[in-house]
């Protein structure tokens, strides 16, 4: 039953006009038929009749031309409009607190205001952090219904959510991922509504250079603050996974994504030794 369930969330995303005649066929064996019936109405909407009969003559009126992309892209943009992503301060959670210098202290060895920043910065991620990876446990399967689908509405849709406060980044990372090199204009455009990390990724990723100036000055202002992996707890670490999978990743991780270099942030756990990163990713940019 669960590999089933999978399969039927999966083929949505893959789904053409030829695979329907099969799921009708499928209505009549028990178990599969009722995978298949939901199937069925949700790529169409049609309100039919879980029948062989019924769907057979929908098929032969002109379901054979029905379109599939067109209803589940208007079906997306309905649902996205009413699941908002609350999106949150990704610079506050990548970075260490201010005033704290260094990331490799142990808690229990640190001052009584330095334990104090760093339970006030656990709250906010159990708070705000945790909420926006909920909202994303109801939208990415809205969304990654139709990104395999090669057609064109597709990245005009993906188009109109770049400059989404929540759903922006993911946006944007799709689009690039499309290799959707029309796009480069609405990404920049996002970018100056919206200045994330996301969206910087993406640009760079379809060869604008000028993301990685952008990346650049992100890190400068943090030039002295090593990053928040080594004071997550267990809560926040189990976010990062699909933080990463919804294009929100440090500027750091993404400049060195895109140029395929490794700076050694990521090992920098006092200020001295994140400026000594930060300073060799801009001299690579320099030079």
């Amino acid at each position: 039953p669960d590999l089933r369930d999978k399969a039927r969330k999966k083929i949505i995303g893959f789904i053409q006009p030829a695979h329907l005649p099969a799921l009708i066929d499928l209505l009549k064996i028990p178990g599969p038929n009722v995978l298949a019936y939901e199937v069925l109405q949700e790529v169409t909407g049609q309100p039919i009749d879980p029948s062989v009969k019924a769907w057979q003559a929908w098929w032969a009126k002109g379901g054979s031309k029905f379109d599939i992309v067109g209803h589940l892209v208007s079906d997306t943009r309905s649902q996205l409009a009413s699941h908002t992503v609350h999106p949150f301060d990704q610079e506050r959670f990548w970075y260490l607190p201010e005033g704290i210098s260094d990331a490799q202290t142990p808690y229990g060895e640190r001052t009584a205001a330095d334990q104090t920043k760093i339970s006030d910065w656990s709250t906010w991620v159990n708070s705000d952090v945790k909420r926006y990876v909920q909202d994303w446990g109801v939208n990415k399967p809205i969304l990654d219904r139709i990104i395999h689908q090669p057609d064109p509405r597709v990245n005009r849709l993906l188009e109109s959510c770049a400059s989404d406060p929540g759903i922006g980044d993911y946006a944007s990372v799709v689009l690039a991922w499309r290799a959707s090199g029309a796009s480069l204009d609405k990404l920049q455009a996002a970018y100056m509504t919206s200045p994330t990390v996301g969206r910087a990724l993406a640009r760079g990723s379809l060869g604008d250079k000028t993301a990685l100036v952008d990346l650049l000055r992100i890190m400068e202002r943090h030039r002295t603050q090593p990053l928040t992996y080594k004071i997550m707890d267990d809560d926040a670490r189990s976010m990062l996974s699909t933080l990463q999978t919804v294009g929100v990743i440090s500027a750091e991780q993404a400049y060195e994504l895109l140029c395929h270099t490794n700076f050694e942030f990521d090992a920098a756990i006092t200020a001295k030794e994140k400026k000594k990163a930060f300073k060799k990713a801009k001299a690579w940019l320099q030079d």
